[in-house]
């Protein structure tokens, strides 16, 4: 699982002329095929309905069609709901070439390590149409995700979640409902900013507990910053 999931330090430097910002705490990212993230990015795709799905809208995604389906890489079929009842499904969107979402992949692992046992599903989800074959498990292998890795060259999940950023994640109910859609936490400030070496808030972290619990998650749509997603025209 575009695939709830999902190494190395950056390094470079920044490749935007904009002078360094002055914070404790923090460290310049930047590296090539970095972009910066939705809140300075293009607008939305039109599928998703204006002010959903970006620039961090508060507006929940459109009612959800049928069961999410999907294809992992080993050839494994992915479906949300599952035939027997399931807590939620978290789908963590990453890129090959993504270098935010690469670095995310030691918390990804954590995360499915740490909610798996509690019944949260997890997919690491590749919407990348140009994909290579074996690229995606050649990809997940190396990054040690220990959950499906699933290919959308057609971009079918991440349209079915509203998802436009690598790494963004998305928490989906029993019944298949999005409740959460985001940042995993806030390691990235904002787009072209400065990385901190210790997040203060865990975004998807509060979401998860509070889908276990049954209750709404606390900030349910905070932006993701990342790469985006490339949809076609």
């Amino acid at each position: 699982m575009l695939t709830a999931v999902v190494v190395l330090a950056l390094g470079g430097s920044n490749p935007s002329p904009t002078p360094p910002l002055r914070r404790e705490g923090l460290q310049t990212i930047g590296a090539p095929g970095y972009v910066s993230g939705r809140a300075e990015g293009p607008a939305p795709p039109p599928f998703l309905g204006e002010g959903v799905g970006g620039r961090g809208s508060a507006l929940a995604p459109p009612p959800r069609p049928a069961p999410l389906r999907a294809t992992a890489a080993d050839g494994a079929p992915f479906v949300w709901p599952p035939a027997a009842p399931g807590k939620a499904a978290c789908l963590v969107f990453v890129g090959t070439d993504c270098p935010l979402a690469n670095a995310y992949a030691p918390e990804i692992n954590r995360l499915v390590a740490g909610y798996g046992p509690k019944g949260v599903t997890f997919a690491v989800v590749y919407p990348l149409p140009d994909l290579a074959a074996g690229a995606v498990q050649k990809h997940a292998k190396e990054y040690g995700f220990a959950c499906p890795a699933l290919p959308d060259r057609e971009l079918r999940v991440a349209k079915r979640v509203g998802a436009t950023t690598t790494p963004e994640a998305v928490v989906l109910s029993p019944a298949g409902d999005v409740l959460y859609r985001g940042r995993i936490d806030d390691r990235y400030p904002k787009a072209g900013g400065r990385r901190r070496e210790n997040p203060t808030t865990f975004d998807l972290r509060d979401a998860l507990d509070a889908a276990l619990a049954g209750r709404t998650a606390p900030k349910p749509w905070p932006p993701a910053v990342g790469c985006h997603i490339d949809f076609p025209d």
